[in-house]
This record gives structure tokens, sequence and C-alpha cells, in this order.
């Protein structure tokens, strides 16, 4: 059995390698509110984590305060053990991208490859590292296994799925576009989506009338062509795997190096897609998938990050996945090693150089200094949670 599916264990424990450096970091900045407004001591408060709170702009409770608790319950002040998790639970969804690819299609070669993409991609970075974006793992969770239980016509598994999707991340109603388009293409009933749609009508109608959303300025929603232009851009280098901090890097070699890396990912699927047939179903679900999770964000011009791209990137791995095994081996050994190379370096360049494992590292020396009291706005406030650090660590 482990001959058979060694080529999967192989890809996970390779994910398991790149990102096992973030399992040590702290916990800065919303890490410290979520621990806080996550102390309770009895049902009723419990109960309370699941009623949306008026004017708050995220209702993300099962990836947040019930994720927070529990970890205090089992963990306490350890943030090793929750970094474990969310690193378990990104691996997990390696396997649930595998399972759903092969559900799709039986062609080994497409699931291994869309697999190793989602697996590996830098864009998961941000998310490891920072405990606060546990939504940003545990929601392409409920995804994975809300597609992946409708393919099977297993649809009340699948609906409560989703719905626990709605309770880890306001991003899963975008689900209900490829469920559409699986419905359309591939199951004869049209019924079966009801259920869905109405969930998601429900939570638009609880999030907007019942617990209105009070939007702040830096999650306004903006349309305006240029600016959804520049976010395209901006989260498409990121699937490619190109740091965002290439344009100061100092040394010219080892920025040729990496457009170079960065040239070979983007433009064999590219040529391979015009020169090789494939299945224009797959690729159009793939594309439903990659556009309905991406699109949200193509409207938040004043706060964007990699990280938002764990769900968009299930579309990506199935469209890479077919375009890339249908090409000659040598070429799939050179994207494959290119995709690889360019992940890893911008994964460590991101460990190296980005504000929040340079936040966590701040806010261990401060707490284990007892340090806890620093001027609003300052870095170190920051860091800690705007004071709730103090809160945290109270006996």
């Amino acid at each position: 059995m482990l001959k058979k599916n060694f080529p999967l264990v192989f890809i996970i424990l390779t994910s398991f390698l790149i990102f096992s450096p973030v399992v040590p970091l702290y916990f800065f900045q919303d890490d410290f509110f979520l621990l806080t407004i996550s102390r309770i001591n009895n049902i009723r408060d419990f109960l309370r984590f699941f009623i949306p709170a008026n004017g708050v702009i995220w209702y993300r409770p099962l990836s947040s305060q019930v994720f927070f608790f529990i970890g205090q319950n089992l963990f306490g002040l350890n943030p090793f053990p929750y970094h474990l998790v969310m690193l378990l639970t990104h691996l997990l969804n390696i396997y649930l991208v595998f399972l759903f690819t092969k559900k799709l299609c039986k062609n080994e070669k497409i699931v291994l490859v869309a697999s190793f993409i989602y697996g590996v991609s830098s864009v998961h970075f941000i998310t490891l590292a920072w405990l606060a974006t546990y939504s940003f793992i545990l929601g392409p969770t409920f995804v994975l296994l809300t597609l992946l239980y409708y393919l099977k016509k297993k649809y009340k598994s699948s609906l409560l799925f989703f719905v626990f999707g709605f309770l880890t991340s306001e991003v899963v109603i975008w689900t209900l576009i490829p469920l559409t388009f699986i419905t359309a293409v591939y199951q004869k009933s049209r019924v079966k989506l009801v259920p869905f749609l109405i969930a998601v009508l429900a939570v638009i109608f609880v999030r907007n009338v019942l617990f209105p959303v009070r939007y702040v300025e830096a999650y306004s929603i903006i349309i305006n062509p240029l600016n959804m232009f520049s976010l395209f851009k901006f989260y498409l280098y990121r699937t490619v795997g190109i740091p965002m901090l290439i344009k100061s890097m100092p040394n010219n070699l080892f920025k040729f190096i990496i457009l170079l890396l960065s040239a070979i990912v983007i433009l064999i699927p590219i040529i391979s897609l015009f020169h090789k047939k494939t299945n224009s179903k797959l690729l159009l679900l793939s594309l439903a998938i990659y556009i309905s999770f991406l699109s949200i964000f193509l409207f938040l011009p004043f706060h964007y990050s990699p990280h938002y791209l764990t769900f968009s990137l299930i579309g990506v791995s199935l469209f890479l996945g077919l375009i890339i095994s249908s090409s000659a081996r040598p070429i799939q050994a050179i994207f494959i090693i290119s995709y690889f190379i360019l992940q890893a370096v911008t994964v460590k360049l991101t460990y190296d150089t980005h504000w929040v494992v340079k936040r966590a590292r701040l806010a261990k020396k401060l707490v284990q200094e007892g340090n806890l009291v620093h001027p609003v706005g300052s870095e170190k406030y920051i860091s800690l949670g705007a004071g709730k650090a103090a809160e945290v660590f109270k006996k």
C-alpha cells in the first residue's frame, strides 16, 4: 500500500518540510485578540460564538473562537501545537485535492500534479504562519468536502459541509458557483442544488439584515476596472510564486533566476494549452473555481494578501494538472522542477523578510520579558494585538 501511494506520501512530506519552519512561530497581532475573546467558562458563552456581532466584518466562529477555545483548553498558551494543527489541516487539504481530482478524472498524472501544485504553493505561507488566518486553511477543507461529496451524489453530507464552511469563512458561499457548474454539466437533477441556494440566501439575509456588516475603509468594496486589473496582476504573480519583494532585491543574478523560473512556470502551461487537447469541461470547471473564489478579492483594493488565494488555488491546481499531465515527459519534468524551486525559494525569502515573521518574533520577545505596555500605534503595540496580550497573560 505504501508503494502504491508513495507519490502522494512524497508530496505530503515535501509540503510538510517546506512549511515546517513556521511551526515554532509565536502568537502575534490578531492572535492575542482571538485568545482573549475565546476565554469562556460556560456553555452559554460558547453558544454566543455562533451569534454574529453587529458591526463586525467577519463571521468565522469555527476557525476563530472555537479553534482558539479548544486550543487554550488543550495546549494553553503554547503556540506550537496550534501551528501543528494548522499544518496538519493543510496536509489534509492536499489529500482532499487528490480525492477531488481523482473523482473528476482517473488519470493518475493529473491527480498527482494537481496535488503537488496545491501542496507546495508559496501562497500557503502567510496562512500557516499566522494562527488568526486559520479560516483560509479550514475554509478550503470544507469547500473540497462539499464539492467531493456533491460529486459522489451524497447531497446531505455535502450540504452539511457547506454549512460548516459558512461557520468557517464567508468566502465559502462562492462554492455555489462551481456547484452550479457541476450540476449543469455532470448532474441531471437541478433540484439537489436548491438547498444550497437557500442556505446562501439565508446567510446573506442574516449578515445583511439581522446582523448588518459595518465595513471599515480597509475592507471597502470598490468597483474600479483599473484597481481590479492591478489586483488581478498581483494575485496572478502570487499564484505563480513570484515573491512580493522581487523589485527590491539587490542581487540581480538571484532576481534573474527567479524571473527565469517564473517565465518557465507561466509559458509551459500556455504553450501546452494551445498544443494539446484537454478535457474542456474540466478546464471550465477549474476556471469556475478559480474565478469564483478570486473575484470578491478584486474589489478590495485597500486590503490584499497572497493568503487570499488558498481557495482559488484549488481551481489552479486542477487547471495545471490537466494541462501539464498532457505534455511530453521532459516538459513535465522541467515544469515540476521549476515550480518546486520557485515555491521553495519564495517561501524561504518570505520567511526571512515578511512582517508576519518579524512581528511574531517581536511579540515572543516582549511577552517573555513581560514588557506588554507600549504607545498606541507603535510596532510593539500592534505586534501584541493592540494591547490584548496583557489581558491574555493576566493571572
